[in-house]
């Protein structure tokens, strides 16, 4: 099982972050943990291919999280891919997506062949035989109708935990569904490391990467002192930076 963190930065990319792209291969498969712009390209540069992907899970609608889908999905559509499944927290998206994609010239490319994306609810679940994902709602977002959620995802007998973005207190870090993973990956942009340290002291997990990197975080000096910090911790901390490569 291979991860590729292709976007590794907050809600504005910078010189050396793009915004949130995780992907994922496993099981002869590949996934998406959201979709930020640039995510199409980049993919394409690294020799994996947006057309094969099998689904895209977003965390929330933010556009550093999703920027990027539109392009992947038209990928999906023009090359004629076996078909991608997009997970997401609001379904009333979906139309304002495949109506986006039909103004680019794809309404026929849609109508053809409907299963080609096919749109699906974050507390729907999701399970194709080669990964188990389960959504569990944060407070990033508090309205009902545009909900925020960190997804625990099951494949090659380990578990894998991301957090998506959260509070700016920290208080809603899903510590009991992150707890007994394999990996968990965690943003590290909208608080500062006094407020998500209790957690950490309390969690379960094997490794942790921090990603969704804010400017604080991006900065060398204050990168030293959290991983000088972290290695009080029971498990190995890594922060992430964009292009790199984690197995399991």
């Amino acid at each position: 099982m291979k991860l590729i963190f292709i976007g590794t930065g907050h809600g504005s990319a910078t010189a050396t972050h793009m915004s949130s792209v995780t992907y994922l291969e496993c099981g002869g498969k590949s996934y998406l943990v959201d979709c930020a712009d640039g995510a199409d390209a980049v993919m394409m540069q690294k020799k994996l291919s947006p057309s094969e992907l099998s689904a895209v899970f977003i965390t929330h609608l933010h556009l550093d999280h999703t920027g990027g889908l539109p392009v992947v999905l038209k990928r999906t559509l023009k090359e004629e891919g076996p078909g991608i499944n997009v997970v997401l927290p609001a379904l009333a998206a979906a139309p304002v997506i495949k109506e986006w994609l039909a103004f680019n010239g794809f309404a026929a490319k849609l109508e053809k062949n409907p299963q080609a994306v096919c749109f699906r609810s974050s507390l729907e679940g999701f399970n194709d035989g080669n990964v188990e994902v389960a959504a569990f709602q944060t407070q990033h977002l508090t309205d009902p109708e545009r909900p925020s959620y960190a997804y625990s995802i099951k494949t090659e007998g380990k578990k894998l935990f991301f957090t998506g973005d959260l509070r700016g207190d920290c208080a809603d870090f899903p510590l009991e569904a992150a707890n007994g993973s394999d990996l968990v990956v965690s943003e590290l942009t909208h608080f500062r490391m006094h407020h998500i340290w209790p957690f950490l002291e309390k969690l379960n997990t094997k490794a942790l990467v921090f990603n969704h990197i804010g400017n604080w975080s991006q900065v060398p000096e204050e990168q030293k002192n959290i991983l000088e910090k972290c290695k009080e911790l029971p498990y190995p901390v890594t922060i992430a930076f964009d292009g790199m490569e984690f197995e399991l």
